[in-house]
């Protein structure tokens, strides 16, 4: 399967009716979660944000690559305080191109990760993703506060 940075993000921003996503910090750790709990456990599936420890948890410069990109190309729109949607472009790209390269079974795995993490406070999320991965913490500068919850 020949899967795109850019698909995984515009599935995610399609996934749970098209909610938006709120802020860079919850995006980043929703694909984060997705590239560990979902891509990683696929054999089929070679594409990956090179992910790191930095002050805030795993952190992929990729991604705000990858987000100026769809956003030069109208596929998304980042409106104030950092919220993420697909646009009337983006879901027809995904569903002419994206639809073809990733399989159904995938993309309800992707969306899953939404579905059950976009929505949380940002805090029990970050401390999900420091609890369960803590090799990305070490740089952490709020550790202890996201821990203490």
């Amino acid at each position: 399967m020949t899967m795109k940075k850019s698909d995984l993000i515009l599935i995610l921003l399609n996934a749970d009716n098209c909610y938006p996503i709120k802020g860079i910090t919850r995006f980043e750790k929703l694909i984060f979660l997705t590239q560990k709990e979902v891509l990683d456990k696929s054999n089929n599936i070679t594409i990956k944000f090179d992910f790191g420890p930095d002050r805030f948890g795993p952190l992929s410069m990729e991604l705000y690559d990858e987000l100026d990109f769809l956003k030069s190309v109208g596929m998304i729109t980042e409106e104030s305080g950092k919220k993420y949607k697909i646009t009337d472009k983006g879901i027809r790209f995904l569903k002419r191109k994206t639809f073809e390269r990733v399989s159904k079974d995938m993309r309800n795995h992707i969306s899953n990760v939404k579905e059950t993490h976009g929505k949380e406070e940002l805090n029990d999320l970050l401390k999900y993703v420091y609890t369960n991965y803590p090799d990305f913490t070490v740089k952490s500068e709020i550790l202890g506060k996201v821990l203490e919850q």
